[in-house]
């Protein structure tokens, strides 16, 4: 399913995405570069994992979104049109 996005909407994903924060690693379903934030939009389907870093992915410039990426999604056009293009 990532790959048809990418595919479908030429977005740049990272997928999984691992990122280390104070010592910790920590590890996303993925990340959408271009959208959201400056950093890109970190995507997992369960919020419990971007809830305790929520606030330190925002100070490092990335957005989080929580939405099941593996299911077919009826039109995520609208998802990217909401979270916007970043700069």
């Amino acid at each position: 399913m990532i790959m048809q996005l990418s595919k479908s909407y030429n977005l740049e994903i990272v997928a999984p995405f691992t990122i280390e924060i104070e010592g910790n690693s920590y590890s996303f379903d993925c990340l959408i570069k271009g959208y959201g934030a400056k950093n890109g939009m970190v995507v997992d389907e369960n919020y419990s994992k971007i809830s305790p870093v929520k606030d330190k992915l925002l100070s490092l410039n990335y957005g989080f979104s929580c939405l099941n990426i593996y299911e077919a999604l009826p039109d995520f056009q609208e998802v990217l049109d909401d979270w916007g293009k970043s700069v």
